[in-house]
């Protein structure tokens, strides 16, 4: 049954899905392609997706030290930047529809936006210092005390100069040029401070979340008349790129190239910025022709936030090393299958109770 991990996940992982799904017949389209419930819906899905990804990275990921490695997982060591990619973008649509649609969108804004997400983090990261001080980790920096928490140092930092624009700007274009300058500052902090990759290589896809907001019906137009081009070409170019974007570094490093290389580093970023753009474009179709919700993706996408942050204590936990290379868990799941089931039920639990918390405080 181990051999066949990495398809029994995809399976049910796709199932998750497509069920309740229907598919719109031909010439016509989904009217709630990009609706609230909808765009929860496939991130609920995207949230799971992240979990075994990271899941991955524990147990399948080439970097680990050789001994370390189990395949079962392997297909999902690269999917976590698409993934994210569609999140950001979600994050800047569904900001620009809030600012337009809303009477005062800056009413509430802190509170709303702000409170929920620094709340989730604290509590979660309380959870990794307890974790490093029972297995004795020492010198990580405290920026790496939550490993997953960098999208979260990227949507406040995203989400602060929307504000600014809302809060001193009239012209729409000029909001949108305010959040490209914050997004241009966000890239130059992670160069500047040599932060991975997955520190910016999404990014971009706030940014083109609220173009797409601001000029949807043209694009949604467009996109109809053509669907069938883009489907075929967003398909073209991920596949691709993701392929690329995930397995260079190894054949790189073998050929004596470093990881720090400028030239090794531009490549891989480059491929991984136009395929999780590509991937994006991918999602917004399949949304135009079908119509996805049950009570699954319902459930997870209520909740993704808190699920992001709470997962990585348990696929720690569970998994062979926490924290780092060095220090052995003793609560290791070897059985692959078993260890994501584990660790997606457990963070689903406690991510419920902390959207409990996060939804008291939205409404204080």
């Amino acid at each position: 049954m181990m051999l066949f991990s990495n398809q029994i996940i995809l399976v049910l992982w796709l199932l998750m899905l497509f069920a309740g799904a229907k598919v719109m017949k031909r010439g016509q389209w989904n009217p709630d392609a990009l609706s609230y419930d909808q765009t929860k819906a496939v991130l609920g899905f995207c949230a799971v997706g992240v979990v075994i990804h990271h899941c991955a990275e524990k147990t399948s990921a080439w970097w680990l030290p050789a001994h370390f490695i189990d395949p079962d997982l392997k297909y999902y060591v690269g999917t976590g930047f698409p993934l994210v990619a569609f999140f950001l973008f979600c994050s800047g649509y569904g900001m620009w529809k809030s600012s337009v649609t809303r009477k005062d969108p800056l009413a509430h804004f802190w509170r709303k936006r702000y409170a929920p997400i620094l709340c989730a983090y604290f509590i979660t990261l309380i959870g990794f210092i307890i974790l490093m001080k029972v297995y004795n980790v020492d010198g990580i920096a405290p920026l790496y005390w939550s490993p997953h928490s960098w999208y979260i140092f990227c949507i406040l930092f995203m989400y602060l100069f929307f504000w600014l624009g809302l809060r001193f700007l009239h012209e729409q274009s000029h909001r949108v040029m305010l959040s490209a300058v914050g997004l241009t500052l966000w890239l130059a902090l992670c160069l500047m401070f040599g932060l991975g990759n997955w520190w910016s290589n999404t990014s971009y896809l706030f940014v083109l979340g609220i173009l797409f907001a601001k000029h949807e019906e043209a694009v949604i137009s467009h996109l109809k008349r053509f669907c069938i081009p883009y489907l075929v070409l967003s398909i073209v170019i991920t596949i691709p790129g993701f392929i690329f974007g995930n397995y260079t570094w190894p054949l790189m490093e073998n050929q004596g190239w470093e990881m720090s290389d400028s030239l090794a580093a531009f490549i891989i970023n480059a491929s991984q910025i136009i395929s999780g753009i590509s991937f994006v474009l991918f999602m917004i179709l399949l949304n135009m022709k079908v119509r996805i919700g049950n009570p699954v993706l319902k459930f997870y996408g209520k909740m993704t936030l808190e699920l992001y942050l709470v997962h990585g204590i348990f696929s720690e936990l569970f998994g062979r090393t926490v924290m780092a290379d060095h220090i052995i868990s003793n609560l290791h799941i070897k059985n692959c299958l078993l260890y994501v089931f584990v660790v997606l039920l457990i963070s689903s639990v406690l991510a419920f109770l902390l959207r409990l918390i996060d939804d008291k405080i939205r409404k204080v």
